[in-house]
């Protein structure tokens, strides 16, 4: 497994060259078209970049060769490459992304102030009260959420999977990664977690 982080600049001016579109999905490219933001343009932009470069790294193919596709869930895969799955989130203009040889999933979230809430309403209730009684309830409630949603990216089902369906906990089908990232542009820190399938399990 390797992950990477990207920041960029959200509020600079939008540019991208013709070489730079051509080697982007067409879905990508309807998408940025549609957009009237350039901090939502450059995401795009770079999210998708981001996927084509780094997975040319991992397949040490040329980069014209990568061809993003999704499938009818909206997880994104390598045309042609379908033993090499990869992941993708971002935040606040910081790209992560990871490839691994196994079904993987990624997520990176920023501090929030309703967890309490968010985590009684999504949560399982022995998640909802372990986030309760941490000595820094914001802090496990990332833990929680970030490695939640690495799970259902893993997956491709996406939200169509309750978050209270599994326990991040006690769970017997995933192995987990969570820690910190510190942004170099502001220096504020997202809790990030990754999340692969453990030998045998069945999801």
């Amino acid at each position: 497994m390797r992950v990477i982080f990207r920041e960029i600049n959200r509020d600079l001016p939008f540019s991208a060259t013709d070489e730079i579109f051509d080697l982007m999905s067409p879905e990508r490219r309807n998408k940025i078209a549609r957009l009237e933001s350039n901090r939502q343009k450059n995401m795009e932009l770079y999210t998708e970049l981001t996927m084509i470069e780094e997975a040319a790294k991992d397949l040490c193919v040329p980069l014209d060769l990568i061809k993003i596709k999704k499938t009818n869930e909206g997880k994104p895969y390598i045309e042609g490459f379908e033993n090499y799955h990869i992941s993708v989130s971002h935040c606040d203009g910081i790209i992560m992304f990871a490839g691994h040889s196994s079904p993987i999933g990624v997520d990176i979230e920023k501090k929030r102030n309703n967890y309490i809430k968010l985590a009684k309403r999504f949560f399982t209730t022995d998640e909802y009260l372990t986030i309760k009684k941490a000595p820094l309830p914001g802090d496990e409630f990332l833990l929680v959420w970030t490695r939640k949603e690495a799970c259902v990216k893993l997956t491709g089902q996406g939200l169509k999977t309750p978050l209270d369906s599994f326990d991040v906990y006690t769970g017997t089908t995933y192995i987990y990664q969570t820690d910190t990232y510190t942004s170099n542009i502001t220096g504020e820190k997202y809790v990030y977690s990754t999340a692969v399938i453990k030998n045998g399990a069945k999801v």
